[in-house]
């Protein structure tokens, strides 16, 4: 991991808040800073879970159209498709079927 790392520099800001904490006894202002240090941890973690809430519902409607489109779509159509004539069954202009079955996978 490189030094640029959130993960690493949150780690290590942590560490340092501990470390303050350890040095500074019973100094109160270096323990008032320590807990500004600490809601200001906790205030960027929120934050950045609330930024990535966009992102795991986009995840989770591709989870979810991938999931109808391997199990349950190959049924629909069958199912939809008995009632049509075999003579009339042509495979679609890729014009059509691309944005269809894109279409399909928001629609679930």
């Amino acid at each position: 991991m490189s030094d640029d790392d959130p993960i690493k520099v949150a780690q290590d800001g942590v560490s340092l808040v501990a470390e303050i904490i350890k040095a500074a006894g019973n100094d109160p202002q270096i323990k008032e800073a320590a807990g500004n240090l600490g809601r200001t941890a906790v205030t960027l973690t929120k934050t950045i879970n609330n930024v990535l809430v966009p992102l795991a519902a986009i995840n989770f409607a591709f989870d979810k159209a991938r999931a109808y489109f391997s199990g349950k779509f190959q049924q629909d159509i069958v199912e939809k498709a008995q009632s049509i004539p075999p003579e009339h069954i042509v495979e679609p202009k890729a014009s059509i079927a691309g944005p269809t079955l894109q279409g399909l996978a928001f629609t679930h």
